[in-house]
């Protein structure tokens, strides 16, 4: 697939969004910092090289949020970005992933890396169901870093990186701050955090959240709201430097996420794989709903419900010697993912499409990344590290209900074509069926990789970087029957629940790794003008996916992308232009 198009972006005093790049490790225990000039734009100083630097020096396009300038859009959470910056979207319907510049991970496949990354104070959210952060509260900056960004940011980020930086705690400061917003269908917003001084060498900083909203739709056959939203949180950072040139950063976190949407849309275009058939639109129209790409009503007669779960930890620490600085990222975090998600269509006592659809996700990452840097300014700058990830996850899923196709015969009839019935009956024989499906997988990755920055003149520098990831992957799928009885007709067949599987279950594992590089030269016609070249290759993982219950190995993704682009400012620096042509060919 090869992709290619034309970015343009431009600001003025006062703007709204920023050109920016994300904080990594030497930033992760400082506030956002940016140099004020009144008489023109705000310079944003950021470390998208992992090193500060403005952020029209960097030979990246990146667009950057501040976290009041999202505050203000009225927005909760990190896939409303979709609706802040260009070139980001986020369907929940598609594997519950992020797609920059339309690429992107669409599949609920346990082992599948994503394409892009959610970055939370320099630690991967590689987990499929698992965007970041639920509640953005006490955020410093939301950066969107586009094209592969594997080399320093993110694991195996072929399309781009979403890098969250949160504030830091502050030494010898006592300070606070609330906010709450009222709107209609109940949406509100409250939030708060406390920064409080530890003696002289250590700060605490707590922020809390509570959220949420009524919905749009409704379950018109249960008369309740649908697309109801519910989040709270807490997180706390703790500060300590014991000497100027040594500190650690403790944070922790534990969020809650439940709504009521419904993840299978109800109708979408003509031909559409949403598009349901004639004899059940009838049906619909007759109990009040269209089908159609608008529709938010269903008429589901089992409510559906998302709930998730995340807590975790990480533990940063830096030791600045000089002319070198080391930095550690140790992370753990665990999530516990519930869906109960029907897809009738109809009532169940009209015709049941697939009544129940539920199942439990459990998670939980370790990830642990060591880095050198030099110090800034000199002809040769560098940074070599290391990195190393794993993610273990298992799901169980029950599916209930007559999933046929079609959901009517000639005459009108259900049919009793049945996919992983769990204690329902079928409408037609009215048979007692039923069965589990459990998944397993495994998602390992180690890898080294470094940067170096030649700046052969004032004017012209080149920046080479390389990673080489090896990741090992893999997943198995188990069915298990409710019943002493396989189901006539269904493959696999399956076993009573005293029996051990044995045939039925499958496993697998793809291994592999792959070097990838980046070129960027750059060259400042002016102080305020840059041009920019980049060629970079990105590398997603092969691996095993069980979806739709069948064993299908799927091969590694590479990508080759180029770009240029010029960063400017105009009129004293009051006007901000950018332009950026891109082309990515994946294979």
């Amino acid at each position: 697939m090869t992709g290619a198009a034309l970015l343009l972006t431009s600001a003025v005093a006062e703007q709204a969004f920023a050109q920016a790049a994300p904080q990594s490790s030497e930033s992760a225990s400082a506030p956002a910092q940016s140099t004020d000039d009144s008489d023109g734009l705000t310079d944003i100083v950021v470390t998208a090289q992992r090193r500060p630097e403005k952020a029209q020096s960097v030979p990246i396009s990146i667009t950057s949020v501040s976290g009041e300038q999202f505050q203000k859009t009225g927005y909760i959470g990190l896939t409303d970005l979709q609706y802040v910056v260009p070139g980001v979207q986020y369907n929940p319907t598609q594997g519950a992933a992020f797609q920059i510049r339309g690429v992107g991970s669409s599949s609920f496949d346990l082992s599948n890396a994503k394409s892009v990354n959610v970055v939370v104070d320099d630690v991967v959210m590689d987990n499929q169901r698992d965007n970041g952060l639920i509640g953005l509260v006490d955020i410093a900056r939301v950066d969107v870093l586009m094209g592969p960004q594997g080399t320093l940011f993110g694991k195996n980020s072929t399309s781009g990186v979403i890098s969250l930086t949160t504030n830091a705690p502050v030494i010898g400061q006592l300070s606070g701050n609330a906010y709450g917003s009222y709107g209609e269908r109940n949406d509100h917003i409250v939030n708060g955090t406390v920064n409080l001084p530890v003696g002289t060498s250590a700060a605490l900083r707590v922020s809390a959240f509570q959220q949420g909203q009524d919905g749009a739709g409704r379950y018109v056959t249960l008369d309740r709201n649908l697309n109801r939203v519910d989040e709270y949180g807490v997180r706390a950072k703790l500060l300590y430097r014991p000497l100027d040139a040594l500190e650690f950063v403790l944070a922790g976190e534990y969020t809650r996420h439940y709504d009521t949407s419904v993840r299978t849309p109800v109708g979408g275009p003509a031909g559409s794989v949403f598009a349901p058939s004639a004899a059940i639109t009838a049906q619909m129209a007759a109990l009040g709903v269209v089908a159609n790409e608008k529709n938010t009503d269903s008429l589901d007669s089992y409510l559906g419900s998302i709930g998730m779960t995340n807590k975790g930890g990480s533990l940063h620490a830096t030791y600045d010697l000089g002319d070198v600085t080391l930095t550690s990222i140790t992370a753990y975090r665990e999530t516990v993912y519930d869906n109960d998600t029907p897809a009738d269509l109809l009532p169940a006592n009209v015709n049941a499409y697939l009544p129940f659809n539920m199942g439990r996700l459990r998670s939980n990452k370790v990830s642990e990344e060591v880095h050198i840097a030099s110090s800034s300014g000199h002809f040769l700058e560098y940074l070599v590290g290391a990195f190393y990830n794993r993610l273990n996850a298992t799901q169980t899923q029950l599916q209930w209900g007559p999933l046929g196709a079609p959901v009517f015969d000639a005459n009108g009839v259900g049919r009793p074509t049945l996919s992983a019935n769990t204690g329902a009956n079928d409408p037609v024989t009215g048979a007692l069926l039923g069965n589990t499906v459990r998944f397993k997988s495994y998602n390992e990755t180690a890898a080294v990789f470094g940067q170096t920055k030649f700046t052969f003149t004032p004017q012209l520098s080149l920046t080479l970087g390389g990673r080489y990831n090896y990741d090992w992957n893999g997943q198995s799928i188990g069915y298990y029957d409710t019943d002493p009885l396989p189901i006539t007709g269904y493959s696999p067949s399956f076993t009573a629940p005293s029996a051990a599987p044995t045939a039925d279950f499958r496993n697998g594992s793809r291994n592999g790794g792959k070097f990838t590089y980046r070129i960027a030269p750059q060259f400042a016609i002016s102080p305020d003008v840059m041009l920019y070249a980049t060629y970079s290759t990105g590398y997603k993982p092969g691996g095993i996916a069980f979806v739709g219950n069948k064993f299908n190995p799927y091969n590694a993704e590479s990508v080759k992308s180029w770009e240029a682009g010029i960063k400017s400012e105009f009129l004293n620096r009051r006007v901000r232009l950018n332009f950026d042509l891109y082309s990515s060919t994946y294979t």
